[in-house]
């Protein structure tokens, strides 16, 4: 949809005892007011787009990620969505130096095995919804587009409001715990798909049902029978004649006055055929015309002779003329 707003992205990183911040701005320089008043210990960038690309993911990872985990012993794995259109041969070499083990989720699995997006992510935008219609009510004589000074506020707002006293984020906990990922539990990940074994049919359909979004429906209906869920109508249909050889294109047959088009002929008009009896040797035909008879879909049983009756094989004919 085309708009003027700007946009802001978030890197949320989380592990099963808190979470890190890191802040994108969609513009060429970065301001120093943009920075003022936000959440402890987030940092802040800025791309021409607003969206992560891989100069900003490389900076997170080298000024976020690492600087948090380097105390760490053995073996650090992010998990995450969508990295590989973040890598680049830094963040391989580094990820290398520090014993960093990247695993990418599978395409439309995030629902099922992404801790922030099982637990975390839909507490935190109901919540971002309330914090921004209450100031867009404080502030009704006033812009109701929200400025980036004044946003790093209302972004504190919604982390102290999802934290606990200790700083502890309980969301994001639980979405660990339903993935299965900490502790280990790879059966809270097989109990939530549909097994034909252990359900009946109406058990299963629902989890089924369940499991497919609505967005995925739709796009099959519109597949199975188009935008208004009918199937198209067959549109008649006829032959153009084209020279051997030539293309043609549909810009060529509209700029075409009369467009020369050979109708598909039906099955009354094959059936019908067209017999030519031989003329008379003392008719006066002309010289230019030939005594051969014409005939149109027909076999001859016999080549013509001169002076004796012609025998003619076709449908509606006579056995002789």
């Amino acid at each position: 949809m085309d708009s003027s707003k700007s946009s802001t992205s978030l890197m949320y990183c989380g592990s099963a005892s808190g979470h890190l911040l890191y802040v994108v701005y969609k513009a060429e320089h970065l301001w120093s007011t943009w920075t003022e008043g936000g959440p402890p210990h987030a940092r802040y960038n800025r791309s021409k787009s607003g969206w992560f690309d891989q100069f900003c993911f490389e900076d997170w990872f080298q000024n976020c990620f690492l600087h948090h985990t380097r105390h760490l012993s053995g073996s650090k794995v992010p998990i995450g969505d969508n990295l590989s259109s973040h890598f680049n041969a830094s963040v391989i070499r580094l990820a290398q130096q520090h014993d960093v083990k990247f695993i990418c989720l599978p395409s439309n699995a995030t629902h099922l095995i992404q801790p922030l997006d099982v637990a975390f992510f839909g507490p935190l935008k109901s919540q971002w919804r309330n914090i921004l219609g209450a100031w867009k009510r404080s502030n009704a004589s006033m812009s109701q587009a929200l400025s980036k000074d004044a946003f790093l506020g209302l972004l504190k707002r919604l982390n102290q409001q999802l934290q606990t006293e200790s700083g502890k984020n309980e969301n994001l906990v639980s979405g660990f715990r339903a993935t299965g990922l900490y502790p280990y539990n790879p059966n809270k990940i097989l109990n939530k798909l549909p097994s034909a074994d252990n359900e009946t049919e109406e058990e299963n359909g629902q989890r089924t049902a369940a499991a497919v979004s609505d967005a995925v429906i739709s796009i099959l209906s519109t597949m199975r029978g188009g935008k208004n869920g009918e199937p198209p109508a067959k549109k008649r249909r006829t032959r153009i004649n084209v020279t051997p050889g030539k293309s043609v294109s549909l810009e060529d047959l509209s700029a075409s006055p009369s467009p020369s088009v050979t109708p598909t002929p039906t099955s009354v008009q094959r059936q019908k055929k067209q017999f030519v009896r031989p003329r008379s040797p003392a008719s006066n035909a002309s010289p230019s015309t030939s005594s051969t008879p014409c005939c149109r879909s027909i076999s001859t049983a016999s080549k013509p002779q001169s002076g004796k009756l012609q025998k003619w094989e076709g449908k509606d004919d006579k056995n002789q003329s």
